[in-house]
């Protein structure tokens, strides 16, 4: 087997492992069987914060796995002029991620605050939001966190075979798992999230015309 072909199903076999075993532990039957086996305080306290340090552990392996693979093949690489607008196509999904983060609550979406309340011995922890988060980059676009990852891995200086079979799997992975996750939430929030996705694009939209939206989104909530 050559190097190039080896390195391919190396890349595609590792995302393809990640996604099936993080889709899985994501859903609400793995949830309600750690519930079951280790009671409510794990499920409420350690779930979370466990769930993300495996998956950052996966990703970050993942992530340096195209490295370590010999083969690696140079379709392209940027002008050094151009070099610049890589790190602002970087930048602006650091800040989009931050934003995205900030509003739906850092400390949430880690898992921490739902470690401290199994520290403090609380059974429950805090009650889930009633509405989607529907201000900042979330009136621009429904996932902003995945937008950011996407110009985070298709932004770079050198695009070879693979950095975009990387870039690829990754896609691919979002766009999937995304599925999922929009059903998760209209069972969530309903009627208010099928309004959100009418008014809201997924991944990208235009800059513009987002005060019209909250307007819209407003008046139907009402």
């Amino acid at each position: 087997m050559t190097p190039p072909l080896s390195g391919t199903i190396a890349i595609c076999a590792g995302w393809a492992a990640f996604g099936l075993a993080h889709s899985l532990l994501a859903r609400s039957a793995a949830k309600e069987r750690a519930c079951t086996l280790f009671g409510e305080l794990f499920y409420n306290g350690y779930y979370r914060i466990s769930y993300n340090l495996l998956s950052l552990a996966a990703v970050g392996w993942l992530w340096l796995q195209p490295g370590n693979l010999a083969g690696d093949i140079v379709f392209f690489q940027i002008p050094a002029l151009l070099a610049p607008a890589v790190f602002l196509v970087k930048g602006a999904a650091l800040l989009i991620g931050f934003d995205a983060l900030r509003r739906i609550g850092i400390g949430e979406f880690s898992g921490w605050c739902q470690l401290a309340s199994a520290w403090r011995r609380e059974a429950t922890p805090g009650r889930p939001s009633e509405t989607p988060v529907q201000e900042g980059v979330y009136l621009w676009v429904r996932h902003p966190l995945n937008t950011a990852t996407f110009m985070w891995v298709w932004a770079q200086p050198d695009y070879t075979l693979f950095h975009i079979l990387f870039a690829a799997c990754v896609t691919g992975y979002i766009l999937i798992g995304n599925h999922f996750e929009e059903r998760d939430l209209i069972k969530q929030f309903g009627r208010i999230y099928q309004n959100y996705q009418l008014i809201v694009p997924p991944f990208w939209g235009p800059f513009w015309g987002l005060k019209q939206r909250k307007i819209a989104l407003e008046s139907r909530s009402m």
